[in-house]
């Protein structure tokens, strides 16, 4: 087990009464990182494809798609990468910027933070993707700057909260009432198409399995369910408000055959389409 030499600062940033260096900012793909190991400053690790396992001498946790890890310093680590990874990584120190500063942020920090967020989420795709095209840095320090304020935000929610990230983090009410509305939107938009787990997935940067754990969280229910509830109040409005053919209703809620249809929506009305249009 050895230290990680920090390099010099890639850029420094004055945040309210901290003084935040960020060091050795990178894009890394397929590199594993060494053995066990750790540094002297905080780590945010970000993945954006694949997943990894974070191994420590106390537990294990696994980092997705669309998550990403904050890890404390000196805390020993290392990772074990799927295949085709795609990950962003930073390493930062927070000091106070005077004597009235306040270096506290991440003081409650002692194990590795794994959660998701909008914001971090945002602001880490800007930053890097900044930073790859050698941007002026008043625009990189804009992104970091906001980068910093948003895992501020989340670790002390997570703090104030008591939910320790060994067993992944939840995303704060802020957060939450915006994902449920984005997936709102994604089921009434798109509930007639295939694949809708894959499209909300995508959306909201996260694996099928977090994407079905969020949505039995926010909704009480399956996506499954959500999507048929859509597809039926639709066939209501379209069989009482419309002169549409019974089958091409079928087809434009989403079935590919109407005996799908009928029994769905007898199963959900309790009545058959045709007895609703009478």
């Amino acid at each position: 087990m050895k230290e990680l030499k920090l390099q010099e600062p890639v850029l420094d940033c004055e945040i309210g009464g901290l003084c935040v260096s960020f060091i050795d900012a990178n894009e890394e793909r397929s590199e594993e990182s060494p053995r066990q190991h750790f540094h002297s400053a905080f780590e945010l690790q970000y993945v954006m494809e694949g997943s990894m396992l974070l191994k420590s001498n106390t537990s294990d946790a696994i980092v997705e798609k669309g998550q990403f890890v904050l890890i404390p310093p000196n805390f020993f680590h290392r990772t074990e990468l799927s295949p085709s990874v795609s990950r962003y990584a930073v390493l930062f120190t927070v000091s106070p910027s005077s004597r009235e500063g306040d270096s506290s942020a991440f003081g409650s920090l002692e194990t590795p933070l794994v959660s998701s967020s909008f914001d971090v989420d945002y602001y880490a795709k800007k930053a890097f993707g900044a930073m790859k095209s050698r941007a002026d840095a008043y625009k990189i320090k804009h992104y970091l700057t906001g980068l910093f304020i948003s895992l501020t935000e989340l670790t002390e929610s997570q703090a104030h909260n008591n939910d320790h990230p060994s067993c992944g983090g939840r995303p704060s009410r802020r957060e939450s009432l915006k994902i449920r509305g984005l997936i709102d939107d994604i089921v009434t938009l798109y509930y007639a198409e295939d694949d809708l787990g894959g499209k909300i997935a995508d959306a909201i940067h996260m694996s099928r399995r977090n994407t079905a754990r969020i949505v039995n969280k926010l909704f009480s229910c399956s996506l499954s369910v959500l999507v048929t509830r859509q597809r039926m109040n639709c066939a209501l409005s379209f069989i009482r408000d419309t002169d549409m053919a019974l089958y091409d209703i079928s087809a434009k809620v989403g079935y590919n055959t109407y005996s799908a249809f009928y029994k769905a929506f007898k199963k959900y009305y309790g009545k058959s389409p045709e007895e609703y249009r009478v």
